[in-house]
């Protein structure tokens, strides 16, 4: 449920708003090192729980100005970041400057586009995540870092090492900074957008970041299949710059579904991402009450470790039970390898919720 004030200002005018949002999403994290198994009550930080609060002008020939302010729920037990030796209580909230995730006005016109300053996404952020799979929350392109990332890799003869699985996975998956970004107005369903902003959040980051991006969503690219694409370029001063990309079909009437994404920095690090999967209406229910399966595969190359390797298969289901209440389930296998030592695989296990107000 989404919480709205409106002010009607005389006849014939527009109407503002002042709305108030959020969601929680939580859920129960084990993670296998291949000798010993852990469990956490955590916050899903694919898409982590948050609240929001979002002013909306009255709109008119010029456009319509908006406002949003948005901050992460600050737990602690983070599903990023817990691993064989580290688990916080889940209750300890300590808030945090880089807990803020919005903080933006924006200026949209029906012709000129959107500008948009201050904190907020960046053009390249997700743009190597577009997903019609309806799975997204739970197999995400950047599900590999975020739940069960934070694992250590343990070797063959048993030894707990300081390699977290997500060292060998690259961040392509965009950013919020301090920022300038500019949209284009949608052309037949491709935008361009292009930023420039600075990490202002973190005192030990003081690169200046631009990138540019492209997307295409425009219903059906073929008669019943929807498409959506998207590609982008990010640049930083004082780090390797790169690319990432993506590409979704929803077949409509079958459901049938894929996803593929790719990217890499300019050192030689790449990933690829794959997904297939079916959503359908299995109860009966409706479209609020659909059903998703997916089966996603992940590789990650010279991400950290020159010449290591990662892979990341999982299955994922996510039963919608109306239109702002999600329970989903994952299981993935986590293998690492480098020419340093023998690693044992692993895996994670989450079993979560996710609901919107």
């Amino acid at each position: 449920m989404t919480v709205v004030l409106a002010f009607v200002c005389g006849a014939g005018s527009a109407q503002t708003g002042i709305e108030f949002y959020g969601s929680l999403n939580l859920g129960f994290l084990s993670l296998d090192d291949g000798e010993q198994t852990d469990d956490f009550f955590v916050d899903n930080t694919t898409i982590p729980s948050r609240v929001g609060l979002r002013y909306v002008g009255p709109h008119s020939e010029l456009g319509n100005f908006r406002f949003t302010f948005e901050v992460a729920i600050p737990q602690d037990s983070e599903s990023f970041a817990v691993n064989q030796n580290f688990s916080p209580n889940f209750t300890d909230f300590k808030f945090e400057r880089t807990d803020m995730r919005l903080f933006q006005l924006e200026w949209d016109t029906p012709a000129a586009g959107r500008i948009s300053i201050g904190q907020g996404w960046m053009s390249t952020f997700l743009e190597g995540s577009s997903d019609l799979s309806g799975t997204n929350n739970i197999a995400g392109s950047n599900m590999p870092i975020n739940n069960g990332g934070g694992r250590l890799i343990r070797t063959k003869d048993g030894t707990l090492t300081d390699i977290r699985f997500a060292d060998g996975i690259g961040r392509l998956f965009g950013s919020r900074r301090f920022r300038v970004r500019y949209d284009t107005p949608d052309l037949n369903g491709l935008t361009v957008s292009g930023s420039v902003g600075k990490e202002i959040l973190d005192d030990d980051d003081n690169q200046t970041y631009a990138d540019i991006g492209l997307l295409h969503s425009n219903g059906d690219i073929l008669d019943g299949v929807e498409f959506k694409a998207a590609v982008g370029y990010s640049y930083a001063s004082d780090s390797a710059d790169y690319v990432n990309g993506s590409v979704a079909l929803l077949h409509r009437q079958t459901g049938l579904n894929l996803v593929f994404s790719s990217g890499g920095y300019d050192d030689g690090s790449l990933y690829f991402n794959g997904k297939i999967g079916i959503l359908r209406d299995l109860t009966g229910y409706g479209a609020d009450y659909k059903t998703a399966v997916a089966l996603q595969y992940f590789q990650g190359e010279d991400f950290g470790v020159d010449d290591s390797e990662i892979e990341y298969i999982s299955l994922s289901v996510v039963q919608n039970l109306g239109p702002n209440l999600q329970l989903y389930a994952t299981h993935a296998r986590q293998k690492y390898d480098d020419p340093n030592d023998s690693y044992q695989d692993g895996s994670a296990t989450f079993l979560g919720l996710r609901y919107q107000f």
